[in-house]
């Protein structure tokens, strides 16, 4: 899992599974800590849902993640394996780091 910082408080993320579910849009299966949460978006979008039952993702968080996901949609146009996407997270976030204003 893969940390991240939001508001203070780090966060470990990991995708789990990706299904298509139409030619434009994917479900995520992701972790967060130790808790499973499901993201409906359109491909090289932002648009992330919350498709889970749990409480609501942070709007800091959700955007953080969704942002990453279409990152590297945007960049493959294709469907890599899982533990190549987890290391593009990594690649991701560092990115993120470096070019935020506090």
């Amino acid at each position: 899992m893969i940390p991240i910082a939001t508001n203070d408080q780090t966060y470990f993320l990991s995708i789990v599974h990706i299904t298509k579910q139409a030619p434009d849009h994917l479900i995520y299966g992701i972790l967060i800590n130790d808790k499973s949460y499901y993201l409906s978006k359109t491909v090289g979008l932002n648009d992330c849902r919350q498709l889970d039952n749990r409480v609501a993702l942070e709007d800091d968080l959700m955007q953080e993640v969704c942002e990453i996901i279409t990152s590297f949609e945007k960049i493959y146009q294709e469907y890599p394996s899982l533990d190549f996407i987890n290391r593009e997270i990594i690649k991701s976030l560092v990115r993120l780091r470096k070019t935020a204003v506090h």
